[in-house]
């Protein structure tokens, strides 16, 4: 996905994994509970169609014990990502989020 951060372009892009684990049978089996969720950013050239300069990653963890969700779990690294690139601006970051919720079409929750 690509947002607009001061101007220029940053791609975002989020990686899952889930917890393997072994059902009665003894079989391999992806679990519902636990996982790990990453989002990386980065500078997007549009000439050479590239992740150019730093980039930026946050890692959200989900207990054994809870269930995986995909879109919380997308939420939390993008908020951890977003504060490695800019641990003070936070208009920036809410003009992130707002980008996120509209191509994603999560509604936002007003606090």
């Amino acid at each position: 996905m690509l947002v607009q951060i001061a101007g220029k372009d940053f791609q975002v892009w989020f990686d899952f994994s889930r917890r393997i684990v072994k059902n009665r049978l003894g079989k391999d089996v992806i679990s519902a509970t636990g996982g790990e969720t990453t989002c990386t950013i980065g500078k997007f050239d549009h000439n050479t169609k590239k992740m150019v300069g730093e980039i930026f990653k946050g890692v959200a963890f989900c207990s054994k014990r809870d269930q995986f969700c995909k879109s919380i779990g997308r939420k939390v690294a993008l908020q951890g990502a977003l504060k490695s690139m800019f641990p003070i601006e936070k208009e920036i970051r809410r003009s992130v989020f707002e980008q996120y919720f509209k191509q994603v079409g999560y509604p936002k929750r007003n606090r």
